[in-house]
Parts: C-alpha cells; structure tokens; sequence
C-alpha cells in the first residue's frame, strides 16, 4: 500500500489503535476523490479527441510525435461502452462522497 507508506513517513499511523476514525474517514475521502479526479480527466480527453481527431493539426500532431499519436488513436478506437462505464463510475464516486459527506453533516446536527 503505496499510500500508506506515504502516510506513515508524514507521521500517520493507520494501524495504530490510537489514530481517529475521522483520520481513516479522510483517507478514504481523498482516495475516492482522486479517483474522481482521474475519471474527470479521463473522459474530458476522450471528448476531447473524439471531437478533435479530425481536424488538421490534430492530424499534424499524430504524425510529428509517435507516442501522443498512439494515445490519440487508443482514445480514438475507444468503444463507448467504456466511456459509459466511465461515466458511471465517476457518478458512483461523487454519489459515496456525497453520501458520505451527507451522513456526518445530518450526523451533526441530529445530535445537537
């Protein structure tokens, strides 16, 4: 667990049975917001080239710089079943982290 080693180098111990729940609550809220993030980008690039691969400096780019062409054409001959499913999981993310967010707000001022 890369992250976790990370943590620990910035003095968060997760296995110790002294660390907050919250700790552990924000851990996982950074996690599903970085993969949020991810599916965001991923997706505005898939539009991104699927609306611009025809023009022609996109053309000029695919042949001047090999490897940005091959990422081009891999998001070019992407199916949209995966964009979909895509799509569906970065509303998934945000649907827990809303969830999630919505419970410890409610949490908090049921008890006062």
């Amino acid at each position: 667990m890369f992250i976790l080693e990370i943590l620990k180098n910035y003095g968060v111990d997760l296995y110790d049975s002294n660390t907050p729940p919250v700790v552990l609550l924000c851990l996982i809220i950074i996690i599903l917001v970085i993969l949020s993030i991810l599916c965001f980008l991923n997706i505005m690039f898939y539009f991104v080239v699927l609306f611009s691969v025809e023009r022609e400096y996109v053309q000029n780019i695919i042949t001047k710089y090999k490897l940005l062409g091959k990422i081009i054409k891999f998001y070019h001959k992407t199916s949209y079943l995966f964009i979909g499913i895509e799509i569906i999981f970065f509303i998934w993310i945000n649907s827990i982290i809303f969830y999630i967010c919505f419970n410890i707000v409610y949490g908090y001022y049921s008890n006062i």
